[in-house]
């Protein structure tokens, strides 16, 4: 035992070590460890430090995708999901996502023999959602214009609000889709997973010095789109999507718990003391 600790402590830095271990093996595990978080937070935050890389934004996007599905696919199966393939209600709903996320759509969609087509398509949907929020999207029908024949055409990049989602009834989604019903029973876990995640990505993001705020997709990528130095611009600070920024949320944005949490990561990440928080000792 290490001097001068408790059992109680000794315990506690155990545990920890195994979560570290687990999460290099497993990803996150379905519960909160600030052990994993912390070990997850310093591997996202390396990505951004790496001067040298120029496409470094969009290389911590799919690191940030891949370390959600390992903690998925090691976490415990739900027999209850509803989704499949074709089922595409839920793709007509406002898309949120990090700077990092749109580099990575912008770059797959640029690479494409159809990208102009696509680039287009992009267009009229920012131009057509502007200043709509969920429910009016959903009301007026406005599909995702990465929508092809009712299946994601850029499924590899899709950001984490789409990946992490998982109805647990046909019938709800589609009450709600048809305007009569109000609540889809989600998977639990999978919105656990992605919440722990989200903040990794956020504390990097913000450790960075850099705009972690939620954007909104087709306003970003219309961006990105006509200005092909954005990935530069915004790793050297500047907030090249500020006009594509999401309507303050009142449950979570500026909320100085979610910023204390992040302020957290951040120092545990970078082996720091961690400021005075309810969550640690």
């Amino acid at each position: 035992m290490a001097q001068g600790a408790s059992p109680n402590q000794e315990e506690r830095r155990r545990i920890a070590r195994e979560d570290v271990e687990r999460y290099r093996a497993e990803g996150l595990p379905p519960r909160l460890s600030f052990g994993a978080m912390f070990a997850h937070t310093a591997a996202l935050r390396g990505i951004l430090e790496r001067q040298d890389d120029p496409e470094r934004g969009a290389r911590l996007a799919h690191a940030f995708h891949e370390g959600f599905e390992r903690s998925m696919a090691h976490a415990p199966r739900e027999s209850r999901i509803a989704c499949s393939a074709g089922c595409s209600m839920c793709c007509h709903n406002l898309i949120l996502l990090t700077a990092p996320e749109v580099f990575a759509i912008a770059g797959e969609i640029a690479g494409r023999e159809d990208a102009q087509a696509s680039m287009t398509a992009v267009a009229r949907g920012a131009l057509a959602g502007k200043g709509l929020d969920s429910d009016a999207r959903l009301e007026r029908r406005l599909a995702c214009p990465m929508l092809a024949s009712d299946l994601c055409s850029i499924y590899g990049v899709r950001p984490i609000a789409c990946r992490g989602f998982f109805s647990l009834s046909l019938e709800a989604c589609q009450a709600v889709f048809a305007g009569h019903g109000e609540n889809i029973p989600a998977w639990r876990l999978a919105m656990v997973l992605r919440g722990m995640h989200d903040r990794c990505m956020a504390a990097a993001i913000k450790g960075a010095g850099l705009s972690h705020r939620s954007i909104e997709m087709t306003q970003a990528l219309t961006t990105a789109f006509a200005a092909p130095d954005a990935q530069a611009r915004w790793l050297a600070g500047e907030d090249v999507f500020a006009a594509a920024m999401a309507e303050p949320d009142p449950e979570h944005d500026d909320d100085p718990h979610e910023e204390l949490l992040l302020d957290v990561l951040i120092a545990g990440a970078a082996g720091k003391p961690l400021p005075e928080n309810p969550w640690t000792e």
